[in-house]
């Protein structure tokens, strides 16, 4: 009975190892999804802010500074 044991208890042991190491990728995976999902969004930021810039330089090439409004209340008087 005791060797029965022994194996039985190396059986437990190599079960727990095995769930241990599914329950660590799995939390490995969905970290890596989330991480993931995070540099998505703030690549579609960049895009955003980049397409914003192309069409204010698009914008300013058409017509020059001078087509900007000028009303700034906060603009030195010279």
């Amino acid at each position: 009975m005791n060797w029965l044991a022994l194996i039985l208890g190396l059986v437990r042991l190599a079960q727990s190892l095995a769930d241990w190491r599914a329950r660590t990728e799995a939390a490995d995976g969905a970290t890596a999804k989330v991480v993931a999902d995070a540099l998505n969004r703030s690549l579609d930021e960049v895009a955003a802010a980049r397409s914003a810039r192309q069409d204010m330089r698009a914008d300013l090439d058409r017509g020059g500074p001078d087509r900007l409004r000028d009303d700034d209340g906060f603009r030195r008087r010279d």
